[in-house]
């Protein structure tokens, strides 16, 4: 079952809509009165739509929301959902003409493990608007619905994953990360050094078998299984679009700690930043706070999910 929980910032609402069969969603998050944004790519097999907006050369200034999906290339459509939803209630940026809401969207593959003839569709994402709140839910569920992490044994070895989140506080600034954890790599808690989810091992029943085992290995081959980690990180400081790129850039720190190998080639690791206050704070600062928040919401995505569509949870392994 999926876990509740609720934002810690206001001017944010998270919905999520999924097909639970054919097992792939999508997970909106909504920013109606605007927020300052940026985004760090490092995977190699990045799939995005209406990105380019935050580019500090863009003339757009503040996005609406974010929408992230399955379904890999075909998921991108799903965000038009998200731009008739906002359109409707009048919200975007302003043009002589008509409200043009700007929504980034990115995708995740997630076509081997439930129906790849299925789509994330726009009525499925207007769903998630339609559902969003400041109370939201983590686990496998919207665009977690069906996703794995250790895929570097094939699928088969995997184990599921989803949706996580987390928080940092220091006085009276706040981040909060989301993870959509779809990883080629395995997961680890950086705290103990030890693996929380990833491949099993086939010979060693209960025991994970990390990938440095195969990068070692000269006779091994580490071979292309779709995957991808989406990130967006939240904060109520007051940041400028520079701003929240150097954030989003280093808030992928967090990424590297917990989550090997990060940025395969194989993935499409995306993190973005939105600034959605206007509490003054050290650009570093905010930094730091968000790679911490994007460390425990990628363990918090492979703590929460529970089992599905043919593979074990950490949890239920054990390993959690």
């Amino acid at each position: 079952m999926p876990i509740n929980r609720r934002i810690p910032l206001p001017g944010l609402t998270i919905g999520n809509a999924q097909d639970q069969s054919a097992l792939t969603g999508v997970t909106v998050m909504l920013t109606v009165d605007g927020a300052v944004a940026g985004m760090d790519v490092r995977g190699f097999a990045a799939g995005t739509r209406q990105c380019d907006s935050l580019d500090v050369l863009h003339v757009v200034q503040r996005v609406h929301g974010l929408c992230f999906a399955g379904g890999s290339a075909f998921g991108t459509g799903a965000s038009t959902g998200v731009l008739d939803y906002l359109a409707e209630r009048e919200i975007g940026q302003n043009t002589v003409y008509a409200q043009v809401p700007i929504v980034p969207c990115a995708v995740v593959f997630d076509l081997g493990l439930g129906d790849a003839r299925a789509r994330p569709t726009p009525q499925m994402a207007r769903q998630a608007c339609e559902s969003a709140s400041a109370d939201y839910q983590v686990g496998a569920i919207g665009a977690g619905t069906g996703i794995a992490v250790g895929k570097y044994l094939g699928i088969e070895q995997a184990m599921k994953s989803g949706i996580g989140s987390a928080s940092v506080e220091s006085g009276e600034l706040i981040v909060f990360a989301l993870a959509v954890v779809n990883a080629f790599g395995c997961v680890y808690d950086p705290t103990g050094c030890r693996p929380v989810a990833g491949a099993r091992d086939p010979q060693s029943p209960g025991e994970i078998f990390t990938p440095d085992r195969l990068a070692y290995d000269a006779d091994s081959r580490l071979g292309p299984v779709e995957n991808t980690v989406l990130v967006a990180v939240f904060t109520n400081a007051a940041l400028d679009k520079i701003e929240a790129n150097r954030v989003a850039r280093m808030a992928q720190a967090g990424m590297a700690r917990c989550v090997v190998p990060a940025w395969s080639p194989y993935d499409g690791d995306i993190v973005f930043a939105l600034s959605l206050g206007q509490v003054s704070a050290d650009q570093t600062r905010v930094g730091v706070l968000a790679a911490d928040a994007v460390s425990g919401a990628i363990i918090d995505a492979v703590r929460s999910a529970p089992s599905g569509g043919g593979l074990i949870s950490a949890t239920e392994f054990g390993s959690a």
